[in-house]
């Protein structure tokens, strides 16, 4: 790989570069250590990437950002997941790709960010049937959520049990695969007991989708999950 360039339009190239690689994280520490703007636009900027992979390890970057920065400047973590915010609202004027997962993948890496912001994350799911809410109604960038809900609960399940409701009602609405996929791994990593019949009945759907899991972008069977988690 070439010198890490500077300016901020040539770290996007590089960082582009970079993430298609197997070694892409010591690239990205690296830039971590070296850079000190521009990183953030770069990342986002790659959320939009074509190539699913990219965008994927964007997410994670966002991830290793956050441990990066801990507690050394609580205030540039907080303006980031205030962007990220600002971005899942109709006022941005933008659809915002990859921005739940990036937010997802920032709180499971700090629990302080989770306290605060673990509740405004699940309320983009939640379709309140008594006003005005933050639900989106387009399915990409909602599946973003669920992921975004479904890796927080991997490392901080007591969060996401706390709004147990959002979970039950979306198995009531959720139709597509790769989501009811995503809603069985959350009941099983939050031990939702009273959505058992949920996994027995999806242990049956052989439909096949792509997830990344583990950070591995993999194909799975909506059947071998809701298994999975039905024997946890």
């Amino acid at each position: 790989m070439a010198e890490i360039p500077k300016s901020s339009r040539r770290l996007k190239h590089y960082l582009e570069t970079a993430f298609k690689e197997e070694n892409w994280r010591e690239y990205f520490n690296n830039v971590l250590k070296q850079v000190d703007r521009g990183i953030i636009p770069a990342m986002f900027h790659l959320l939009y990437n074509k190539d699913e992979l990219v965008k994927w390890r964007a997410v994670t970057a966002f991830g290793i950002y956050t441990r990066f920065i801990g507690e050394s400047d609580s205030v540039k973590l907080n303006n980031v997941i205030r962007r990220c915010v600002w971005m899942l609202t109709e006022e941005s004027g933008g659809i915002a790709w990859g921005v739940p997962e990036a937010m997802g993948e920032m709180l499971a890496n700090s629990e302080e960010l989770t306290q605060s912001h673990a509740s405004i994350l699940m309320s983009h799911i939640f379709d309140n049937p008594d006003g005005s809410d933050n639900y989106l109604e387009h399915e990409p960038l909602r599946f973003g959520v669920i992921w975004a809900v479904s890796r927080l609960a991997e490392v901080y399940p007591e969060y996401i049990r706390n709004d147990k409701h959002i979970i039950e009602q979306l198995c009531e609405i959720e139709t597509t695969d790769r989501c009811i996929a995503l809603v069985c791994r959350i009941i099983g990593q939050i031990k939702l007991e009273s959505k058992k019949e949920y996994l027995e009945k999806h242990s049956k759907n052989p439909a096949e989708i792509s997830l990344y899991i583990n950070k591995q972008l993999k194909n799975y069977r909506v059947k071998d999950i809701a298994m999975e988690q039905l024997v946890k």
